[in-house]
């Protein structure tokens, strides 16, 4: 069965980041999407830890790499959690080998979701989002719960104030990241969705856009405009941080399409009783010729018969009439 799925991604440094940490990834070509789903991820490096960049672009790339392997369980759910595993596994690995082990490992967080037609699967490690948008209300909906507490923490310095002023904020802190330990808290979930909604995939820096603002972007435009349109309106609110975002929408089934089964249906249902009429004719015509054949053979022979036998007889009288005389 062919895909209907379709996704587009933008993402954007912003004003204040020297760098762009995120990472975000579409299926590759030649990837088995009729086999295994559209696969579409988004990774955000943790800022404050050196190789936050190098983090987010190995977790997508290994993530890509591993889903489309032929190995791993069938089950797209099921899948996501053991590809999710192993790019823990070896970001950790890869990452500490590059001489970085003693400033921190570094981390990412990673959310990802697989399309396959009318159902949905999302996974996520960390604090960047998933989110549903139906085309039907405009309604949005949130697909993951991050993994992050709210700790207090010294808010960013003001030119020319002292340290000792700074006041305390509340800030998100991380409680799973990839590359944090061994192993990683994986959260997978089920969902389905419509032709005509959107899914998208966040990074921290679009949790500024109200809910039914960005609603209303993810659902105009191609994937690829919406996403562009997303990043660009979180950026002119805020431009701190980094922003990403992944779109993927569901393409209605064609009305032409819908419609042939039932073009092709209509023939095979006729045929059998044109096909049974016509026999029953030819049959009806076969047998009305042999009837009528025998019916002439057996006329013939009765008439024919009956003279012969009645000209034998008179023949026969008249012989013996002669040979009496």
């Amino acid at each position: 069965m062919a895909q209907r799925v379709t996704g587009g991604a933008f993402s954007a440094t912003g004003s204040q980041r020297k760098n762009n940490e995120d990472a975000f990834g579409l299926p590759p070509a030649g990837a088995l999407q009729a086999r295994y789903g559209t696969l579409v991820a988004l990774a955000d490096g943790v800022g404050g830890r050196p190789g936050g960049a190098a983090a987010s672009r190995a977790a997508v790339h290994f993530l890509q790499a591993l889903y489309y392997a032929p190995l791993g369980p069938s089950d797209p759910g099921a899948r996501l959690r053991y590809c999710f595993e192993m790019v823990n596994t070896l970001n950790r690995v890869t990452l500490k080998t590059n001489g970085q082990q003693n400033q921190g490992e570094p981390l990412t967080t990673l959310v990802a979701a697989v399309a396959f037609n009318e159902h949905v699967w999302v996974a996520n490690v960390g604090d960047s989002r998933a989110y549903h948008a139906r085309g039907r209300d405009g309604q949005l909906q949130r697909l993951t719960e991050d993994h992050s507490q709210v700790v207090m923490a010294a808010s960013a310095a003001r030119p020319g104030a002292p340290s000792a002023t700074q006041p305390l904020a509340p800030t998100a802190a991380l409680t799973q990241a990839i590359g944090l330990d061994d192993q990683c808290q994986v959260d997978v979930y089920a969902y389905t969705w419509e032709a005509g909604d959107r899914l998208l995939l966040a990074s921290d820096g679009l949790r500024g856009l109200p809910e039914d603002e960005f609603a209303h972007l993810a659902l105009a435009g191609s994937p690829k405009e919406a996403a562009r349109a997303l990043v660009t309106e979180a950026l002119r609110r805020d431009a701190s941080d980094n922003v990403t975002a992944v779109v993927v929408a569901l393409a209605p089934v064609l009305a032409s399409a819908a419609r042939r089964p039932a073009r092709e249906a209509a023939p095979v249902r006729q045929q059998p009783a044109w096909r049974g009429l016509s026999l029953m004719t030819v049959a009806a015509g076969v047998l009305g010729l042999l009837v009528g054949w025998a019916s002439a053979l057996a006329a013939f022979l009765y008439f024919g018969g009956l003279g012969f036998l009645t000209t034998s007889a008179a023949t026969g009288s008249t012989s013996g009439a002669c040979g009496c005389v």
